[in-house]
């Protein structure tokens, strides 16, 4: 299991990811805050979190491992026509800017504690608020 945990974390967030756009389609009727906010948090996340349990990742894995996840992501809903080319191509841009900077924020997690993750993602703001 460990040889495979890559794969294994790229499918089970893929899994999570399909079922979450059926719900989305089905019940809500809609998935804009799905594609465009939950989906990107869930690559950038879940795939280095899972393989993180069993094998130490660089960061150039988990970039890796979360842009090979976007892909399959992008792909499958190419492949069960969820989705139209046109609006991949229209919505790739965001998906890959979201999913790094969700990225960006698990990696930071790794190496510093939650209090001094939160003072550097708000820190622009502070600035423009104090420069009153």
């Amino acid at each position: 299991m460990k040889k495979h945990i890559k794969l294994i974390s790229a499918l089970v967030t893929l899994a999570i990811i399909f079922l979450l756009v059926l719900l989305s389609i089905e019940f809500l009727g809609e998935y804009g805050w799905t594609v465009l906010v939950l989906i990107p948090f869930l690559i950038g996340f879940l795939p280095p979190f899972i393989s993180g349990y069993q094998t130490d990742l660089s960061r150039k894995n988990c970039y890796l491992l979360s842009f090979y996840t976007l892909g399959g992501a992008i792909l499958s809903l190419l492949v069960f026509a969820l989705e139209g080319m046109i609006c991949i191509v229209m919505a790739s841009p965001i998906l890959i800017l979201l999913t790094r900077l969700y990225l960006e924020i698990f990696c930071m997690q790794l190496t510093l504690s939650f209090s001094d993750t939160l003072l550097l993602f708000f820190a622009p703001y502070r600035r423009v608020c104090s420069s009153k």
